[in-house]
């Protein structure tokens, strides 16, 4: 059997590996492993709850609220006296996270064969977003075999020098997730628990539009996001828009928000995986930072304005799915609102998880016949 470890720290990282981990654990050529850095243990263990995952190894306490670098250092750590135990044949990771870098970096220390799964994004500005431009771009390079989302990420790495034997189009295992909890939610036995019930029965109520909102990004912090919150209130006023905002536990984005009242944001704690998809498919719009939401959105047909001065994600701003905030006024938001928006399916089909799932056992298969 081929010894897998799936690092995640993440809630976003649970969401888009756990499908493969169920795949990887029916299959009988695979013994794998999911495995916790600490990064978001609350948020990670409520996602995976979702997907009835209840058994993976937590790699220690909760990582502090310190430094980058800090952080970096007391994981790599622990990853290192892990791994030395495990013994893996092949180390998977997910996106750019601090928990991804760590663990690629880690891999490439001990030798040991790394998947990288979502490669090649990029935004081309090393700064934008901080950290995580320069942390894929690293996944990608210790990588042996490379997952790309989209074709315009594929055409990325080709263009950077990666040999196109090891790059694979699958899609982004986010849709896997996304149409499992869709099905699930659309459902009308679904309950998304009484208040949210019961936020958006009094935003239809008032004849305003429910809107999602989402922030989290550390560049985000200082007078951007004051200028983001003023714009959003300008929007509410013309557009009759209303947020529903699951406030992200990072400190710096409850320390903002102290400063910032409107009647038409309701902030919310942190919210499941389950109930924040169910949030959106009773939305008309959202508007977000995170990059996951740039691909969620139009797979569910509902465009997303992005809170960010770029993207890696150009395909759905070029399709005319999701808007920058800069490009972004009440005409447009209203015109947004009066039609018919079509599901895209250019971040996938459902199938990543299985389409990977195919590509690592071959890849392991062939590594068998040459040791």
């Amino acid at each position: 059997m081929y010894k897998t470890l799936t690092i995640i720290g993440t809630r976003p990282e649970a969401i888009k590996t756990a499908i493969l981990h169920k795949l990887l654990l029916e299959n009988e050529k695979f013994d794998p492993v999911l495995l916790s850095t600490g990064q978001h243990k609350t948020l990670l263990t409520q996602a995976l709850n979702d997907f009835d995952i209840s058994e993976f190894h937590q790699l220690g306490d909760d990582i502090p609220d310190i430094s980058v670098a800090g952080k970096c250092s007391i994981i790599i750590g622990r990853l290192d006296n892990y791994i030395s135990t495990r013994k893996p044949d092949l180390i998977i990771v997910q996106g750019d996270t601090l928990s991804a870098f760590c663990a690629s970096l880690v891999a490439y220390l001990n030798k040991i064969p790394l998947a990288h799964i979502e490669s090649g994004l990029r935004t081309g500005d090393k700064w934008r977003p901080f950290p995580e431009e320069m942390f894929r771009q690293f996944n990608d390079l210790s990588a042996d075999i490379l997952f790309a989302p989209t074709e315009s990420a594929r055409q990325n790495l080709i263009e950077e020098g990666y040999r196109q034997e090891i790059i694979y189009n699958t899609g982004n295992t986010a849709i896997d997730a996304l149409e499992r909890a869709s099905s699930l939610t659309t459902n009308p036995d679904y309950n998304p628990g009484e208040k949210l019930l019961a936020i958006v029965d009094s935003i239809n109520a008032q004849n305003r539009i429910p809107c999602v909102l989402t922030i989290h990004r550390r560049e985000t912090q200082g007078p951007y996001f004051r200028e983001i919150l003023e714009k959003l209130k300008d929007y509410a006023n013309d557009c009759r828009l209303s947020y529903i905002f699951p406030v992200h536990p990072a400190p710096w984005i409850r320390e903002q928000l102290k400063e910032f009242q409107s009647p038409y944001i309701e902030k919310l704690p942190s919210v499941s995986y389950l109930q924040f998809v169910w949030l959106m498919n009773n939305s008309k719009l959202v508007f977000s930072d995170s990059g996951g939401i740039q691909e969620e959105g139009p797979h569910l047909a509902i465009p997303v304005i992005v809170l960010r001065k770029e993207t890696e994600r150009p395909e759905a701003i070029s399709e005319g799915n999701n808007f920058f905030i800069s490009q972004t006024t009440p005409a447009l938001i209203r015109k947004l609102l009066s039609q018919q928006v079509n599901k895209s399916t250019l971040y996938g089909d459902g199938e990543a998880s299985m389409k990977i799932l195919s590509h690592l056992e071959s890849f392991l298969d062939q590594r068998n016949i040459k040791d």
